[in-house]
């Protein structure tokens, strides 16, 4: 693909450029697309046995490695050391680029075990990154957050606030993905999976918390549901 600075690969255009874009679980596209995928997976690993890997295995950028409004596509690949397909939409009559990277391992579902592994996505605006997100159910990096403590999350709190209460962040975003100008989004995700063919269960969390310019929280949006 041309433009922004991205490696020259063949994108998608008009579509949910990724589930760092702000969607419902219900909602087709972005992510809930990509856990459709997966949940087939799984089904499929119930059938055929053993264990394989979907997706090429990638390690994502530290957070302190990233810097919104600085980073650039070709940085991005160059510390995850490969490119990932893109997709293209409009925010706020801004172009936005994705990267979307998945890794996970289905198989073992008779021993209660579904897919394991991670998912990042990484948008670009006039070459620029202005969000990202890791999801991981891998025990060591796992990104799975307090959903109860995130709903008491209130307009008026700090950043320093909401890291108390939720740990680190799995992302962030500036505009245009977040919806305050010259504030920024703090990002929590987590997608896990359990149980066999008949028992399979999918959880999937999201915290959106807008913050203003002076780190202060003006919104919340916190969704989850098991499927």
């Amino acid at each position: 693909m041309a433009g922004y600075g991205f490696p020259s690969r063949e994108g998608t255009k008009g579509t949910a450029a990724s589930h760092l874009i702000n969607k419902t679980p219900d909602q087709e596209g972005g992510m809930g697309m990509r856990r459709s995928f997966r949940n087939s997976i799984l089904i499929i690993a119930a059938f055929v046995g053993g264990c394989f890997t979907v997706g090429a295995v990638f390690t994502p950028p530290s957070p302190d490695s990233l810097h919104l409004g600085r980073t650039t596509a070709n940085e991005l690949v160059a510390m995850v050391g490969s490119a990932a397909p893109v997709t293209e939409t409009t925010l706020k009559g801004k172009v936005v680029q994705c990267m979307d990277y998945d890794s996970f391992k289905a198989g073992l579902t008779s021993q209660g075990k579904g897919l394991l592994g991670r998912s990042a996505s990484y948008c670009f605006t006039d070459g620029v990154l202005v969000g990202y997100v890791l999801t991981s159910n891998i025990e060591s990096e796992s990104t799975d957050f307090d959903a109860g403590k995130a709903r008491s999350i209130k307009p008026g709190m700090t950043r320093a606030d909401v890291i108390r209460l939720l740990g680190p962040p799995a992302g962030g975003a500036i505009y245009p993905i977040c919806d305050v100008g010259n504030g920024s989004q703090l990002r929590y995700s987590y997608t896990g999976y359990t149980g066999s063919l008949s028992t399979k269960k999918t959880v999937v969390k999201d915290a959106y918390i807008e913050l203003d310019a002076s780190n202060v929280v003006v919104d919340v949006r916190v969704r989850e549901k098991p499927v």
